[in-house]
């Protein structure tokens, strides 16, 4: 390793004092180039907002950049001419509607790129490893929302390796034929990418290939998850935490609009239902191909949902409770915040775009219909159901606090906590004994971006993200406002120590007082009601467990359309997929210096055409229909009795 001197001096007003970045660079030489970084230092002055130091690589490619639609192809050097690859800034944004990566934000289809915060990139012990995977509905995000100062105080400064990565996102990532036209899950496909790159080159940034958790909030937790499904990707790391989200949250079939390819070609490009579910996508091809990149996100600002993973090729090659046996038992740590969806009413509010007026008994009903369209053929008793638990009986349509506090309980339980629970109890029904659940219930967290009439204690979705990355716009905020406290820094002191912990000994805590996840009876988690958590025995979350769980689904059957009711692939075909991705070396394109691609090894892209039965190809060319059952009024009488029996038992 040789370093060459660099000294930049910044200074910034500091929350708890003044703190200074002094840098200099830092070079490494890797299999695929020599790579220029800079080590950070804050200093060590703990009183400061930032402190500690570490090299940090910014911006490093982890594939050649990437074709529209086309399959990620990683790249066997930085540079083609050799030359030092310098990492000190981080890339272009992936493309993306809206402005969560700033107002000015670059962003680039040639977005493929990862960055690495390390204690010491010249150390000869190897340290555990962070993999990051941002949140954002799958439409929206990038690395640069997660700075290396808050890792380096936060995570890296407690004896760990911090990767974040981006992916593609919205129409460029997750728009699908189903076929080879427009393969699925492209952007899930970008991130196995990274991670294989991770396994095969942490390493050389000081970073141990054989202690890797793959961590992420949101659709980044959702992204975990899944990846604990793949065959593709789940032998590429060792632990997961998922924080807010999980593999259902983000499927096709589970939660929001189905189908959403079908609806964008109709919408951008004039391909009609018929064309595109029969494949005549001459059309389509010459539209999504010649339009401008903004173009093809832009409708992304009215999808509060997000785009999903699809079912049927080898990165999910089906469903995940068909997939749940082939999952490896290995360490999880698992959890909500107690109020997701306030998050969207304040986003909605804070735009303007509702008031407290508006939430009634109707919005309510509307939101089901929207959301949880999945269970539609049972609209009006399913209903009836979830007004009577989340609401109450005979409440007044224009009772709007109540309304709209009963709505953030009804749809947080149907889009996050029912699907967390079924996560993990698949992960029990395997035996996984390394399980530790948690629930955020702090009812003071910054980063709130409005304040809900009636509801000032909401614990939104992303309350945790400001704590775990110590970001400074929001303390910031929450300083100027009189909202932080003590409380606030010693709860991102906390976060910090455990998540690392996590990483660094396979558990949250180095003691047993936070207990795993018991085989069956109440579920044992840690409340987070501060810095000083506490363990909760009395079950997570009972009440949408048996509701979503349970009742619903015995009323209505499993919320996965009739198509997915067989599974498609045996735990054969499952190993036969893995070994067929793994065995074959990484496919490495480089240029030499005039241009001429050198091909040094090959690769085998498997699909899945041959394992998948080809009854998969009726789901593929048509709509997600819904479970169609039928009952008797006595019946839906006979589960509404049953529902509030057990919820007296339980509230």
């Amino acid at each position: 390793i040789a370093m060459r001197l660099l000294i930049l001096v910044v200074c910034a007003a500091g929350l708890a004092g003044a703190w200074k970045e002094v840098s200099t660079d830092v070079e490494v030489d890797t299999p695929r180039g020599r790579v220029r970084g800079k080590h950070v230092s804050f200093g060590n002055d703990t009183k400061d907002f930032y402190y500690g130091e570490a090299d940090v690589f910014l911006g490093i490619p982890y594939v050649l950049p990437p074709e529209r639609f086309k399959r990620p192809v990683p790249t066997c050097q930085y540079t083609a001419d050799g030359s030092t690859f310098v990492a000190q800034a981080y890339g272009a944004a992936c493309y993306q509607a809206g402005a969560s990566c700033g107002d000015n934000a670059v962003m680039s289809e040639d977005c493929l790129t990862l960055n690495v915060m390390t204690p010491d990139v010249s150390s000869v012990y190897k340290y555990p490893v962070m993999v990051y995977i941002h949140g954002g509905a799958l439409m929206y995000g990038c690395a640069s929302e997660y700075p290396y100062n808050g890792a380096i105080t936060n995570l890296v400064n407690r004896g760990v390796v911090v990767v974040t990565i981006q992916y593609r996102l919205s129409t460029l990532g997750f728009f699908t034929t189903y076929t080879e036209d427009f393969p699925s899950n492209i952007g899930m496909l970008d991130q196995v990418e990274a991670l294989k790159w991770v396994k095969d080159q942490i390493s050389h940034f000081g970073g141990d290939p054989y202690r890797i958790t793959i961590f992420g909030q949101s659709a980044g937790g959702a992204s975990v998850s899944a990846h604990t499904y793949s065959p593709l990707s789940q032998d590429l790391f060792q632990q997961a935490i998922m924080e807010s989200g999980v593999a259902l949250t983000t499927f096709e079939g589970s939660l929001g609009e189905d189908n959403l390819s079908r609806k964008r070609s109709q919408e951008l490009c004039k391909v009609s239902a018929n064309d595109f579910n029969s494949g005549k996508w001459d059309k389509l091809k010459d539209c999504v191909y010649n339009m401008d990149a903004k173009d093809l996100v832009k409708l992304d600002t009215v999808n509060i949902i997000g785009w999903k993973i699809s079912p049927g090729d080898d990165f999910m090659p089906d469903i995940p409770n068909h997939l749940a046996p082939f999952r490896n038992n290995i360490p999880v740590l698992i959890g909500s915040m107690r109020d997701e969806w306030a998050y969207y009413d304040m986003q909605l509010m804070d735009l303007g775009l509702t008031k407290i007026d508006n939430y009634t008994r109707e919005l309510f009903e509307f939101e089901y219909e929207v959301l949880a369209g999945f269970l539609a053929e049972r609209k009006a008793d399913m209903l009836q159901i979830l007004e009577d638990v989340y609401a109450g009986v005979n409440v007044p349509d224009d009772d709007h606090s109540l309304w709209m506090r009963a709505g953030c309980a009804a749809l947080t339980s149907a889009g996050f906590t029912s699907f967390i629970q079924r996560d993990y109890s698949d992960y029990l029904a395997n035996g996984n004994r390394r399980m530790w659940l948690y629930e955020m219930t702090y009812p003071k967290a910054i980063g709130r971006i409005y304040d809900l009439p009636g509801f000032p204690e909401a614990v939104f979705h992303t309350a945790e993200v400001a704590y775990l990355w110590k970001r400074l716009k929001q303390f910031k905020e929450a300083e100027d406002s009189g909202y932080v406290n003590q409380d606030d820094y010693d709860l991102s002191d906390w976060f910090g120590t455990t998540w690392t912990n996590f990483a660094k000994y396979g558990q949250p805590y180095l003691n047993d007082e936070w207990p795993t996840l018991p085989a069956s009876g109440p579920e044992i988690y840690m409340e987070i009601t501060g810095p000083k958590p506490v363990v909760n025995r009395g079950g997570y979350m009972t009440r949408d467990n048996i509701v979503w769980n349970q009742v619903l689904v015995a009323l209505h059957g499993d919320f996965f359309p009739s198509q997915f009711n067989s599974s498609w692939v045996s735990k054969e075909d499952f190993d036969r997929i893995k070994a067929s991705y793994s065995s074959e070396p990484a496919m490495c394109e480089v240029n030499d210096p005039t241009g001429a691609p050198i091909i040094r090894t090959s690769t085998m892209r498997s699909t899945l055409s041959s394992l998948i039965p080809s009854s998969t190809s009726d789901y593929i060319s048509s709509t997600l229909s819904l479970f169609s059952t039928t009952s008797s009024s006595s019946f839906l009488l006979g589960w509404h009795s049953i529902v509030f029996l057990l919820l007296t038992l339980v509230c």
